[in-house]
């Protein structure tokens, strides 16, 4: 009887695309630290973190792509897509055009 050659174990050298896209709980606590837990929306207390590049369009949970809003300004970016491109053309002229991009995006 033949054995089956057992895979290898290593480790990933590009980590899963869901990984790439969280907020790190690190990150998220340096991004309410510097904001001061300020909404950066309304000016209200913030509590979430949102990504600026939608997940959907390839946005990573990148400190460069994190957005400190309230419950109710995130639903609202997220509802009105012309709020949703003015925070993406803000964060591309203070960033630059790849705000979004993590470090294997960028290889």
């Amino acid at each position: 009887m033949i054995r089956p050659v057992p895979k290898p174990k290593r480790r990933r050298l590009k980590p899963t695309r869901r990984r790439r896209n969280e907020f790190s709980r690190e990150l998220r606590l340096e991004i309410f630290l510097e904001n001061d837990g300020i909404c950066q929306q309304c000016g209200g207390i913030g509590t979430e973190i949102h990504h600026v590049m939608p997940r959907a369009r390839g946005g990573r949970g990148v400190k460069t792509n994190a957005l400190l809003v309230c419950a109710p300004c995130h639903r609202q970016i997220h509802d009105n897509n012309d709020l949703l491109n003015d925070w993406i053309r803000h964060y591309k002229s203070f960033y630059g055009d790849d705000f979004y991009k993590d470090r294997w995006d960028k290889d």
